[in-house]
């Protein structure tokens, strides 16, 4: 370790020494029974550690004696030393013991290290540490630069050559796309087993079957990539039986059987993909696993007519499962020259075979030994370290990802896209929940006219007796009385406000699942400054803002997994605001499945155990659909429940609530791009707290909402079966080159923005109306076309595509405001190109003058805008290859 300057920073009860070490005197020392030292890496072996993001930190003790021992351990960062991070631990007699507990790294940090400092105690008395001192100091390597790509691989392998298929398919990814080729390598014998472990990485990939055998670290990486987690599944390198375990029973696929391959031709099953890559013979045959997939995977790339790579939705995630051995998506780079290679060769030798660099546990002689030389940070496969990094100066690569790999790694690598704080969704929401009681009126005005009338019989009696000059002292004095009657009145109404814990969480549920992330911000509320009980029996991290508040030294401790309790933690008078993270399961699954009926979309919604469930809104990219719930957990989304576009919820008038609600979900749903969202449709609803296994003060009440979102499954209607698809669930986009007659679309809508464009000149789109590709195949049978204009357009016609020829079916001549078209002509609907085909011309040729006229020589523009484009569309299931 590096030791830093001395700023120590002791648990409560332990005074700091300004010359550096701890002020501890001599007889508190046990000298020489337990021992202990510190390793800045996570549980997992996940050496990351991100400025606003927790990390772990591993803490080895051995106790060598007789008698059982009981440690409390503290880590706190140089900056910061009075807000501490720590562990109560048990340790039995002659033994030694690893456990982890969470620190989180504070935000602002951009220098490549962070100096900390960890002390232990036993029974109150400090412990020496391996290299006998009391203080253990130290540095954790920061990462600043993303993205971050985890890699859980064998622990042992059955060869010692050094070359790896899925490690070096993963480095040649990333030197490809520009990043460097440093890999966060989970290689401890537990993965880490809580979600928020996982965050600081931005994507995984998994090509050992050793977390099959690991079901809390699996349940992490569940919930994980339910939250919006990218995960890389090697099937060929690992047990089939992992695509089960993952997903349960939301995998639908067959294994079939695992077999050799000597020739690959890997080909595209769209064409917009990438070009077939070439037929590639191999001495040695490479393997090759035959799954069968259903409609909810999207299969990318075949070999063989098997799916070769496919992607799968899980929550807000993604996962790409890829069959093929890693040998098939790379070839060797013909770029890399020999010495590059031989650095190469030699940095991952000493990389994967290298010290450990965890220090042993041993008894220790009573008088303690000279210190030794404190251990370098370790070189461990893919450690994100500087030190490693060192020694690989040439950010290079042996391989280079084929024409398919590149395609499939420009969507799966990448930095998650940055999300909006938590603080900033929901903060004013959590705030409104916090009042004070104002004093009565009755009392207030109480006071001022007693103020006013003492003042004036004062006056009067003191005229009749000529001694005015005495109301120079008594007004003051009167005024005093007031003032200070005031002041006890409002201090009283201050103080009659109870203790209280205001809460808005965000709640991600993974369909078919028991599993839920949740990120939250609340205020603690105490009427009276006091030290505040705060903790968790089931997990969960909570993080407060610690302005303004005692320099006393803080501590969130942990007892146990799970368990923890801020310690020493007083609470000025008025507000505390804190954040709240939380990964857990849930008694009851959720379930968010839908399909379309003759009104709009049915189904069955429930969230986890969620109780008060209300406010159910279903969201797209193009629009939003108010729910009605049932209180067995059916609902009914109709075309006629579609929102406007300043609507958020389903109610005409809205409560206090749901103003602050309607608020919240209208900032949640502008944070996301909605152009790359990955979940076309989710579905929204609100709930009391989830604030289970939340320990606070007995008289401290708890108020808030819950926002739970999940992405709605819709199943196809049976064959036959007549159906409404509302206008959010049928988006629109130009026809792909030119429209039937020939013409070629006008920019007269803006996809990026998702609204029509400002323009002065006529323009003619052909657009296709495509609904969820689950639904194909179908037949339309009528539609109802909604168009909204505003501004000089002169002339809006709408027309279709029929036998062969064009066929006006509306025209109006200077249209204004919204205008309404029922298309009751199966013939004009008819599925092309995977939806409905409709033109839409806008301006009059004719009337140049709308939009450009001439004033004093000058040309004066003014523009037309369509302000929107709805159709709901009533359709007929056919069976598959009708139609």
């Amino acid at each position: 370790q590096n030791p830093g300057p001395q700023n120590p920073g002791p648990p409560n009860g332990a005074a700091a020494n300004p010359e550096g070490g701890a002020n501890v005197p001599a007889g508190n020392v046990p000298g020489g029974s337990v021992r202990y030292s510190v390793v800045p890496a996570g549980p997992g072996g996940l050496y990351v550690y991100v400025p606003g993001q927790w990390g772990m930190v591993n803490v080895n003790v051995a106790n060598p004696s007789k008698e059982p021992a009981e440690l409390r351990c503290a880590t706190y960062f140089e900056r910061e030393p009075s807000l501490q991070f720590g562990r109560k631990i048990w340790l039995p007699p002659e033994s030694r013991m690893k456990v982890s507990h969470p620190i989180y790294v504070p935000d602002g940090y951009s220098e490549p290290t962070i100096n900390y400092r960890s002390i232990v105690e036993n029974s109150g008395k400090l412990v020496r540490e391996d290299t006998s001192q009391v203080l253990h100091s130290g540095s954790f390597f920061t990462m600043l630069k993303r993205p971050i790509t985890g890699l859980i691989e064998d622990l042992e392998r059955e060869t010692e050559d050094p070359k790896n298929p899925p490690y070096d398919l993963v480095v040649a990814c990333r030197v490809k796309a520009g990043n460097t080729r440093q890999i966060a390598n989970l290689q401890d014998d537990f993965l880490p087993p809580d979600e928020e472990s996982y965050r600081p990485i931005d994507q995984l990939i998994i090509s050992s079957s050793r977390v099959l055998n690991d079901q809390a670290g699996l349940s992490a990486i569940r919930e994980w990539v339910g939250g919006g987690g990218r995960l890389w599944l090697m099937i060929d390198s690992v047990d089939p039986e992992l695509l089960s375990a993952f997903f349960g029973d939301d995998w639908k696929g067959q294994y079939v059987d695992r077999t050799y391959l000597a020739e690959v031709k890997i080909e595209p099953t769209i064409q917009t993909l990438s070009n077939p890559s070439e037929l590639i013979r191999y001495d040695e045959p490479i393997p090759f696993v035959r799954v069968v997939t259903t409609p909810q995977e999207e299969v990318w790339y075949t070999v063989n007519g098997w799916p070769a790579a496919f992607w799968k939705t899980y929550g807000a995630g993604r996962v790409l499962v890829t069959t093929l051995s890693p040998k098939g998506w790379m070839g060797l780079n013909a770029s890399t020259s020999a010495a590059a290679e031989r650095a190469r060769q030699e940095n991952i030798q000493a990389a994967r075979f290298g010290q450990e660099g965890l220090p042993p546990l041993k008894e220790e002689p009573a008088a303690p030994a000279p210190p030794p030389e404190p251990p370098q940070p370790a070189g461990r496969p893919g450690a994100m370290n500087p030190a490693a990094a060192s020694n690989n100066p040439a950010e290079t690569s042996l391989f280079v990802p084929n024409e398919p790999m590149m395609r499939l790694a420009s969507e799966f690598m990448g930095a998650r896209p940055p999300e909006a704080s938590v603080e900033s969704l929901v903060a004013e929401q959590a705030g409104d929940y916090i009042g004070y009681k104002i004093p009565a009126r009755d009392r207030v005005l109480g006071v001022l006219f007693g103020f006013v009338a003492a003042l004036a019989l004062a006056a009067i009696a003191l005229w009749r007796t000529n001694r005015l000059q005495h109301l120079g002292w008594f007004v003051p004095l009167l005024a005093l009385l007031a003032g200070g009657s005031l002041v006890w009145l409002g201090n009283q109404s201050r103080t009659s406000s109870p203790s209280a814990l205001s809460v808005v969480q965000l709640i991600n549920g993974i369909p078919g699942s028991h599993d839920y992330q949740s990120n939250g911000f609340g205020a603690v509320y105490s009427p009276d400054g006091k030290e505040t009980e705060l903790g968790s029996t089931q997990g969960g991290r909570v993080m407060l803002n610690m302005d303004g508040g005692s320099l006393a030294n803080r501590r969130m401790e942990w007892t146990d997994l799970g368990k923890w309790s801020w310690v020493n933690l007083p609470q000025p008078p008025g507000q505390r605001a804190m954040t709240m993270t939380r990964s857990g399961t849930t008694r009851n699954p959720f379930i968010a499945d839908a399909t379309f009926g003759p009104e709009g979309l049915t189904g069955q919604l429930q969230l986890g155990d969620a109780q008060g469930v209300s406010d159910a809104v279903i969201s797209t990219t193009w629009g939003r659909i108010g729910v009605r719930l049932s209180p067995d957990g059916t609902f009914v989304a109709a075309a006629d429940d579609v929102l406007t576009s300043n609507q958020y919820l389903a109610s005409q008038f809205l409560s206090d609530e749901q103003a602050r609600r309607q608020k919240t979900l209208k900032k949640v749903l502008e944070s996301v791009d909605s152009v790359a969202r990955k979940v076309p449709v989710q579905i929204f609803a609100w709930s009391e707290p989830w604030v289970d296994g939340l320990v606070l003060d007995p008289q401290r009440t708890v108020k808030g909402s819950a926002l739970v979102q999940m992405p709605l499954s819709i199943t196809r209607p049976a064959p036959g079966a007549d159906y409404l698809i509302p206008s959010p669930m049928l988006p629109f986009r130009n026809q792909r080159g030119a429209g039937p007659d020939g013409l070629t679309s006008s920019p007269i809508w803006n996809f990026v923005k998702n609204e029509g464009a400002d323009r002065d000149l006529p323009g003619t789109a052909w657009f296709v109306f495509e609904p969820p590709a689950s639904l194909l195949p179908f037949e339309a049978v009528s539609a109802r076309l909604r168009v909204d204009v505003s501004g000089p357009m002169g002339k809006l016609e709408i027309a279709g595509w029929k036998n062969g020829e064009l066929k006006v079916l509306k025209e109006w001549i200077d249209p204004v405001g919204q205008m309404e078209l029922l298309i009751d002509d199966p013939e004009v609907l008819k599925v092309s190109d995977g939806g409905v085909l409709l033109r839409v011309s806008a301006g009059d040729p004719a009337r140049p003058e709308l939009t450009q006229r001439k004033e004093d020589g000058k040309v004066i523009k003014s523009t037309w805008k369509i302000e929107s484009l709805k159709i709901d569309l009533k359709a007929r299931s056919l069976a598959a290859g009708e139609g």
